[in-house]
């Protein structure tokens, strides 16, 4: 994994011919909500960011705009919305037809793999036939993911421990089980599922590539970087592309430490007492948690579903001083939604607040997003939180 300054030639993620002139823009953009009239910076529209070349001088304004608006709601309050038509509203049967007719370079096939990816989280999130892996089900036990710093951390597939690389000191978790897939490697020893499971591996690809498609986005738009992507695959343009082909050969460079997460929480009776002043669970501010504040070493931090169910993930939202939890239908963050809008939510790392000080010194400083999950409320014991979570980690900003 390697970066340029976005003026320097070199592959990017897009090249310009992937970009519809600025009129097609402007009038595909137009099907949008329009999240500056909102006044809202967290909210940033999905597919103009992902459909805005970092390199090409006839869409200066937009990436300008697009990049402005990530860095002020990072500065102002640690996180942001990534915002696009929900596949069930007439606004994106609108869009939909918009980027069909408007240019085939322009990610035109994007919202249909996007809106069927989703459904497929959705689907492994909350089918008892197909969920993320649970105890009963047999896979392929993974090899151990080691970090940025060849540090040892957990094992890769299935793992319902509470820490440790050997069985020997992985004594069972009480409170959430695990499912990891590794970025760089995820066949074979990177944790997928055996071969007999093959649908859920199909689908777990399309996961990681979606995630690590829209961090890659990010990391070049907030930045103003071309990314450089050593992947077999790496002269794929679009995300429509890029699934046909990362389903079967998806793995990322030698510097490429990214990680997808699986996570159930069992929510039980039996969990909660334990989180109790149990270790990295205890009670913060009068509410009882599953996981203690922390901040993440990654780039960027993608919740791809952010659900109608049991929420848990809470963000520290600078600007108001306060905690906001992300998913669930108790969510302050849907209010932000226009009818018919969908969402997923981004936060940035260690690695990202050291990278982007370092390019930009004089420039006002970005945290590394703090975070934690909350404990079921009394009405939600007995239900699980299932969630999907994509670190965005590459060894030079590490």
């Amino acid at each position: 994994m390697s970066v340029h300054i976005a003026q320097t030639p070199s592959f990017s993620v897009f090249s310009s011919t992937d970009v519809a002139p600025q009129s097609s823009l402007e009038s595909v953009s137009a099907d949008l909500p329009n999240n500056v009239a909102n006044n809202d910076l967290r909210k940033i529209n999905l597919l103009k960011l992902m459909s805005t070349d970092i390199q090409s001088d006839d869409n200066s304004t937009i990436r300008s705009q697009i990049r402005s608006q990530i860095i002020a709601a990072l500065q102002t309050h640690g996180y942001i919305l990534l915002t696009y038509p929900s596949s069930t509203s007439n606004q994106g049967s609108a869009l939909g037809s918009a980027l069909g007719s408007s240019t085939s370079k322009l990610h035109s096939a994007l919202l249909p793999p996007l809106h069927s990816t989703i459904s497929s989280i959705k689907t492994l999130l909350t089918s008892p036939q197909n969920p993320w892996p649970p105890s009963s089900c047999p896979l392929t036990k993974g090899s151990v993911y080691f970090n940025e710093n060849s540090t040892p951390m957990y094992k890769l597939g299935y793992d319902n421990g509470t820490g440790g690389t050997s069985d020997s000191h992985n004594t069972e978790d009480p409170i959430r089980e695990y499912y990891r897939v590794s970025s760089k490697e995820p066949e074979g020893s990177g944790g997928f599922p055996s071969d007999k499971y093959g649908s859920r591996k199909f689908e777990i690809v399309r996961i990681l590539n979606m995630c690590r498609h829209v961090c890659d986005c990010l990391l070049s738009q907030s930045l103003a970087v071309t990314v450089n992507r050593r992947h077999r695959n790496s002269g794929v343009r679009s995300w429509a592309e890029e699934e046909k082909v990362l389903r079967y050969e998806g793995e990322g460079g030698e510097d490429d430490y990214s990680i997808l997460y699986g996570m159930n929480y069992f929510n039980t009776v039996e969990a909660v007492e334990h989180a109790r002043g149990q270790g990295n669970y205890g009670v913060k501010d009068g509410r009882l948690l599953n996981l203690k504040e922390h901040v993440d070493p990654s780039l960027w931090v993608l919740e791809p579903v952010l659900g109608d169910g049991v929420g848990g993930l809470e963000v520290w939202d600078e600007r108001g001083e306060k905690w906001v939890l992300c998913d669930g239908v108790r969510s302050s963050l849907n209010d932000l939604l226009l009818p018919g809008e969908a969402a997923m939510v981004a936060f940035v790392g260690k690695g990202f607040a050291k990278t982007y000080s370092r390019m930009y010194p004089d420039a006002k400083e970005i945290k590394p997003t703090l975070h934690r999950v909350v404990a079921p409320r009394e009405d939600e014991v007995g239900k699980e939180r299932r969630s999907v979570i994509f670190e965005q980690k590459y060894g030079e900003y590490m």
